[in-house]
């Protein structure tokens, strides 16, 4: 949901998600003559007493009072602000107020004083329920959440932390076993395609499903990657020798997602002795299980995916980038999208007995062209929902969504792995008034070294890496996605798969899934991506999870870029109204941010 109203010079506009409020500001030039920054106060709508002032870790250098303080006493100087303390479903009003005068009086005026900013600009939204238009979507924390981790449970290991595991999930495991349950008896079924299939509460939930009396049947992955095919793999599928030579170590060591230079994949036995520890074979029966093992081995059958049925008639599926793993849940960024559609579901179905009859690459290359062509170009994509399998012969997938990048005023994107490269072109092509917003989990994302200061060298253009912090949560996460995940995903913590173009227009263009924007992905790898055309509530959870993350990491990142070149400074709130500068200079990014999210 999204509200926008202006007064006074100030326009405010505030897009919901489920657990997180983007609020974007703008000031006329008049209005923004001596302000020196912006307090946001937070009303639950019909709570009596629930109004609080957002908080700010920044002060003015005149101040006594050290730790977090409220935005009254020290006002946000920026013109985009996130809540990430929201609730799912629930109404709030923010109250926007412009702070003038010196950094004294505002500090007389500040956090326990009789006297609070009155006036200001009020935005109501309401929060997007879990099952937003027809789809459940569920994100969990990722890694950037570390501060907020370490001030609800202190630098404390998950493991030994009450909740802590919940707290990181955020609904991810509990929203994938509550789409299980709904196999409540005899006449459901469950078609599931998973990767890496391997967490213990996820395989009981299907083993529950099957002793309420559903059909459980299960794909898995198989395949067995040794060094040799591995190497051969990686020869064909490379786009050119050149950019293998000129990337820099870790940073860029192949152009396809999930690939690595050596070593064995030990995912197919990783899978099939937690299907020995969960007893399913002889829970499920005979039959009921499928290794996806049909060559080429090099191949990655990287769906996660489940349909449920009822009465043989496909109702709806879970999809997404999470892995049934410890790591997907608890150490990754991931999300798992329900789409409650029939006609979505069925298009799902027909992959599932594809995929069930373990069929070789030429063979499903020529299905997945059948079951879902891809469209032409962004004009022909329709609105609504659009599923889209892998691998096909062609790469069109990355023709569309190339195309989908260029076009976009605003544009978000999150990439585990490598850009192919015409993705890469598009995102370092001229912005020309675009603003493009890049989430990489290494720099490898990129491309060669410095790929990413290429990108940045663009006023219009932001690309950012996942930037750890030194703490017992970076530690648990590091050992689950170093020690127990297949070596794809070793050290891997932004694992979600987001094309987000255009999110406050009135024609946005969402894709997700499974699939990385990458040639193994779309010609090799059994995956899958949908394609969501149309302003919805999924538009805005998408917009403001990806915001949620990329200033996470974005503060990081330049935090530790300043450090790396000993240019680090004391951060702090500027007394004067210097500040502005950047956000009404044409040549900086934040001016066409400003312009940008406030329409």
């Amino acid at each position: 949901m999204q509200d926008e109203q202006s007064s006074g010079g100030l326009t405010v506009r505030a897009v919901a998600g489920s657990y997180n409020v983007l609020i974007a500001l703008d000031l006329t030039e008049a209005a923004r003559q001596g302000c020196l920054g912006f307090s946001i106060q937070r009303t639950q709508v019909g709570v009596a007493g629930s109004e609080r002032w957002l908080p700010n870790m920044l002060h003015f250098p005149n101040d006594s009072v050290a730790g977090l303080a409220t935005s009254v006493r020290a006002p946000l100087q920026v013109f985009r602000w996130g809540d990430y303390t929201a609730k799912p479903g629930t109404a709030y009003q923010y109250r926007v107020v412009p702070r003038y005068g010196s950094p004294s009086e505002i500090l007389a005026g500040g956090d326990g004083s009789a006297t609070e900013p009155a006036g200001g600009v009020t935005v109501t939204v309401t929060t997007e329920p879990e099952d937003a238009h027809g789809s459940f979507i569920f994100f969990n924390r990722g890694a950037a959440a570390s501060n907020a981790y370490v001030t609800k449970f202190g630098d404390a290991d998950p493991q030994s932390a009450p909740g802590a595991l919940a707290w990181l999930s955020r609904g991810l495991i509990e929203g994938i076993i509550a789409f299980l349950e709904r196999a409540s008896g005899p006449g459901h079924a469950l078609h599931a395609v998973i990767y890496e299939f391997q967490k213990p509460e996820l395989l009981q939930a299907l083993a529950a499903a099957k002793a309420r009396g559903a059909d459980v049947r299960v794909v898995y992955h198989a395949r067995v990657k040794g060094p040799a095919a591995l190497k051969a793999d990686l020869t064909e599928r490379r786009e050119t020798a050149q950019s293998i030579a000129a990337a820099a170590g870790p940073a860029a060591t192949a152009d396809d997602d999930d690939d690595e230079a050596g070593g064995t994949d030990h995912t197919r036995l990783k899978n099939e002795q937690a299907i020995a520890d969960a007893n399913l074979v002889q829970i499920l029966g005979a039959g009921a299980l499928t290794a996806r093992s049909a060559p080429p081995q090099g191949a990655i059958m990287h769906d996660k995916y489940v349909v449920h049925l009822e009465g043989g008639v496909p109702q709806a599926i879970l999809t997404g980038s999470t892995n049934w793993t410890d790591g997907a849940i608890y150490g990754q960024l991931n999300v798992a999208h329900v789409v409650n559609d029939p006609a979505i579901a069925a298009i799902y179905e027909q992959s599932f007995q594809l995929l069930a009859r373990n069929p070789g690459a030429k063979a499903t290359k020529a299905a997945n062209a059948a079951i879902t062509p891809i469209p032409a170009n962004v004009a022909a994509i329709p609105k609504g929902t659009t599923p889209v399998f892998s691998p096909q012969d062609t790469l069109a997938m990355i023709d569309l969504y190339a195309e989908i990048c260029k076009r976009a005023r605003l544009l978000f994107v999150s990439a585990p792995f490598l850009l192919h490269q015409q993705i890469r072109d598009a995102l370092n092509s001229p912005s020309n008034g675009a603003l493009r917003y890049v989430l990489g989990d290494k720099q490898g994302s990129f491309g060669k070294k410095g790929a990413i200061e290429v990108m940045n060298g663009d006023p219009g253009r932001v690309g950012v890496v996942a930037t750890m912090l030194g703490t017992k949560l970076n530690d648990f996460q590091g050992r689950l996605l170093e020690k127990t995940e297949s070596f794809h995903h070793a050290g891997v913590h932004v694992h979600s798969k987001v094309i987000l173009a255009d999110p406050f227009s009135d024609d946005p263009i969402l894709v997700c899934g499974s699939a990385n924007f990458s040639k193994g992905s779309t010609t090799v790898n059994d995956s899958n991506s949908l394609i969501v055309r149309g302003r919805s509530g999924v538009i805005d959870i998408y917009a403001t999870e990806f915001m949620r993350m990329f200033q996470h990491y974005w503060f990081r990142f330049r935090v530790k870029e300043e450090a790396d070149k000993g240019e680090g400074h004391a951060l702090g709130l500027d007394p004067t109204t210097a500040w502005q500068d950047q956000f009404y200079d044409p040549a900086h990014t934040e001016f066409r941010a400003r312009t940008i999210f406030v329409s």
